[in-house]
């Protein structure tokens, strides 16, 4: 899937929270799927990617201290 189609992307009660596609290869990449509930935000490593040798994606999660 290239970007455009990720972001059209969905699965019953998770959301996209962050992906890495290729843009000369037709395949491949990687993608994050969080739950819903789950309070994130992305991480933009696509500056570190190299396609087909190193795809890499990240988040960082928020979690409730007590």
């Amino acid at each position: 899937m290239g970007e455009e189609e990720m972001k059209d992307f969905s699965f019953p009660g998770y959301k996209l929270a962050n992906c890495f596609c290729h843009e000369t290869y037709f395949k491949g990449g990687v993608c994050i799927l969080a739950r819903n509930y789950i309070i994130y935000q992305a991480i933009n490593l696509n500056k570190l990617c190299k396609e087909k040798v190193f795809e890499i994606s990240a988040v960082t999660i928020h979690t409730c201290s007590t």
